[in-house]
């Protein structure tokens, strides 16, 4: 039995790694046959065979139970298909990428829509509709908030680029400055890898 504890060690190795259990209910030396399907199926588990066939009956009981079978010939590919199955169950990291910096030039009261707007210029990157942004006043943050409206003049737009000049109402920016910086940065998720 020197290679099926070697496969069930790897196994469990990957799995006290890290927060997501991989159990080993059973393991055993010999074909794949109907009692390991009966056990892998009342277990919800995934039969893995290593240097093995599946018997015929086995084999027909598993696609009338939906029990997958999955036979290997070389270690490293059984421990490589658990690792992929277990990332996908992790939840992925999300990370903020800075998208873009703008710079206050002038401040609107727009009393109409009770609204302070940010007249800013593009100084890098863009910025979306619905990005993160950052204001800094002397290289601190003060705010860091949802934007409310992205205009180009009058018009709402859903992005703006470097070079361009736009009005930006981020929410809860009520004491806008000339000179304000503002970052904008988007979401996105990174896959977590063990």
């Amino acid at each position: 039995m020197g290679s099926v504890e070697a496969l069930s060690e790897s196994v469990e190795k990957l799995s006290s790694d890290h927060n997501i259990t991989v159990q080993v209910i059973h393991k055993d030396v010999g074909d794949i046959n109907e009692s390991d399907v009966i056990l892998a199926d009342a277990s919800n588990a995934v039969i893995i065979g290593f240097f093995v066939t599946t018997l015929a009956a086995a084999k027909e009981l598993a696609k009338k139970e939906g029990v997958e079978i999955k036979i290997y010939h070389i270690i490293y590919e059984v421990v490589d298909m658990i690792k992929a199955a277990m990332e996908g169950l992790l939840e992925p990291e999300i990370e903020e990428v800075k998208i873009g910096e703008a710079e206050v030039r002038q401040v609107f009261n727009v009393a109409s829509e009770n609204k302070i707007i940010a007249g800013c210029y593009m100084r890098q990157g863009k910025v979306y509709q619905d990005s993160i942004a950052v204001v800094k006043r002397g290289g601190y943050e003060i705010l860091r908030s949802d934007i409310d409206t992205l205009r180009r003049f009058k018009e709402t737009v859903k992005e703006v680029k470097e070079g361009y000049e736009c009005g930006v109402a981020v929410v809860d920016y009520k004491e806008a400055r000339e000179g304000d910086v503002i970052e904008f940065y988007e979401e996105r998720q990174k896959v977590k890898k063990l």
